[in-house]
């Protein structure tokens, strides 16, 4: 993670004759920036029912943290290829208090992503990333 740069997602002009599921795909990823896109996007491609349960997180996320909150993908890939390890982090970025941003994490777990994380499988895990 540590020295990997920020790539926001930019849908190309080649997308615009996409399937749905492709046009889906471009539409959420361009609402996030991504570490590796090219990792995440072929993550998200694999477990296409991840993408409305990104759409409700980040709005979960707004909800308990603010409507500016910094939040960037990374898919995780096992150097085995093991699919079954693969995952999905979605980093919060925050430069609050560490007491209170992980209060905060707390409070968002127990009141939202401990339910809403059945949907993801098992792939997709919120954390913070502290700046």
């Amino acid at each position: 993670m540590a020295g990997q740069g920020i790539l926001i997602a930019q849908p190309s002009v080649e997308d615009n004759d996409a399937a749905p599921a492709s046009a889906e795909l471009d539409n959420v990823l361009a609402q996030y920036p991504c570490r590796g896109y090219s990792s995440v996007r072929a993550f998200l491609s694999r477990q296409p029912y991840l993408l409305e349960t990104l759409a409700q997180t980040r709005t979960a996320i707004e909800t308990w943290f603010g409507p500016d909150t910094p939040i960037i993908l990374e898919a995780t890939n096992d150097p085995d290829g093991s699919e079954t390890s693969n995952e999905l982090f979605v980093f919060i970025r925050t430069s609050a208090d560490p007491e209170a941003a992980l209060s905060t994490l707390d409070r968002f777990d127990r009141e939202y992503w401990i339910g809403a994380s059945r949907a993801s499988r098992h792939k997709m895990n919120v954390t913070l990333e502290f700046v």
